[in-house]
């Protein structure tokens, strides 16, 4: 009830279309959605079985609301109320589309950000360089380029990237343009200002301040349960907090 509740226009819309019988089963009572995932009582092994298939489709259904975001002829845009795995997503997704690419020139429409972007700094970092790779640390994504510099981006809470062909026209709450060899633009808006946009010296990620403090990655083969085991040792109180730390794991949020 609380994630239908959450979801805005077009999100509800494609909740009621893909996922229909999930919505059903998110929408009943506590006791009836637990019944009706286990099986009928009378059924024994059989209904738990079924019950299991079932919760298996909804939740196929519920990962395609997650679904990468889609290029159409006109844009390739990141999702909103960007989290960790929003960035895995968008990162996965702009990179085909980046990666061998070279940035021509760097437009600075409206500095004022959380941090206000350098503009001279990441004019003479990025203009003129080749993308070599698209990676990210927690919900910064790193735009690697050619001659170790690296364009970090943090969306904040309403950041959002789009890849748009060239000759487009600036939008209200643009910040930065990326204007790209193919003749696209990767442009970054952010209504609410709280989003990052920095460059550096590829070499300095780790010590910078942004990333020096920052813990394991949820996607890698080293987090599993034995790493919480030892992160949580000595430690006493609430659960939550402790996964929300980001010097233990980054990117898990409310």
């Amino acid at each position: 009830r609380r994630l239908v509740g959450r979801l805005r226009g077009s999100q509800r819309h494609r909740f009621a279309a893909a996922g229909g019988p999930l919505q059903a089963c998110l929408l009943r009572r506590p006791g009836q959605a637990q019944a009706h995932l286990r099986g009928s009582r009378g059924h024994g092994g059989e209904g738990r079985e079924q019950g299991e298939g079932r919760l298996e489709n909804h939740l196929a259904l519920f990962l395609r609301l997650f679904r990468p975001p889609v290029k159409t002829r006109f844009a390739l845009q990141s999702p909103a109320m960007p989290e960790l795995p929003e960035v895995e997503v968008l990162r996965r997704s702009l990179e085909p589309h980046l990666v061998g690419d070279r940035i021509e020139r760097v437009e600075v429409h409206n500095a004022a950000l959380r941090e206000p972007v350098d503009r001279a700094t990441l004019v003479r970092h990025a203009a003129g360089r080749e993308v070599e790779a698209l990676r990210r640390r927690g919900k910064y994504l790193l735009i690697n380029l050619s001659g170790g510099r690296t364009v970090v981006v943090h969306l904040g809470m309403s950041g959002r990237l789009t890849l748009v062909p060239a000759g487009t026209p600036p939008e209200p709450h643009e910040h930065v343009a990326l204007h790209l060899r193919s003749g696209g633009r990767l442009r970054f808006r952010d209504p609410r200002r709280f989003g990052v946009v920095f460059s550096l010296p590829t070499a300095a990620l780790a010590g910078d301040p942004h990333f020096s403090h920052l813990g394991a990655e949820p996607l890698e083969p080293g987090f599993d349960g034995a790493f919480l085991a030892r992160a949580a040792a000595g430690r006493r109180g609430p659960v939550k907090p402790f996964l929300m730390d980001g010097t233990v794991v980054v990117g898990i949020g409310n």
